[in-house]
């Protein structure tokens, strides 16, 4: 397996008129040295004399949102979700509602309807999943 230098020089990466293109993990953007304006990438073009222009260093990746909440297995869990779809980049105080299966209630609560995540402006969701899902309640099958 090929190291990263051996990579850069196997694609050369560093000829006169090589371009580069960063992107952030997703759910991030660059951000400018301004730090209001945010980039989706950013490019880098070798020169004539083997340097980076604009420049070799790259700008800080910033939280825009947050990716993908708990998305529970509802075969196993009973739980249902008002999020779908993955790799979606939702907006920051976005929350994510979670209730269980008609029928079913939360194990730690019978009388607990939902619970939330909510996206924070660092990009992670506030709020516990942890250990929730919903059971049928004893001597009750059918429900």
């Amino acid at each position: 397996m090929a190291s990263g230098w051996d990579l850069f020089n196997m694609l050369d990466v560093g000829q006169y008129g090589s371009q580069l293109r960063y992107f952030c993990p997703l759910g991030q953007n660059f951000l400018d040295e301004d730090k209001v304006t945010l980039h989706a990438h950013q490019e880098m073009v070798c020169t004539w004399n083997e340097t980076w222009v604009p420049s070799k260093d790259l700008m800080e990746c910033v939280a825009t949102g947050c990716m993908n909440p708990y998305m529970p297995d509802a075969s196993t869990t009973h739980l249902i979700s008002n999020y779908t779809v993955p790799d979606v980049e939702l907006p920051f105080d976005s929350v994510v509602e979670y209730t269980c299966e008609r029928g079913f209630f939360f194990d730690e609560n019978y009388h607990m309807d939902h619970f939330l995540l909510r996206c924070t402006r660092d990009g992670t969701w506030e709020g516990t999943y942890e250990g929730k899902f919903c059971v049928r309640p004893e001597g009750n099958p059918s429900l």
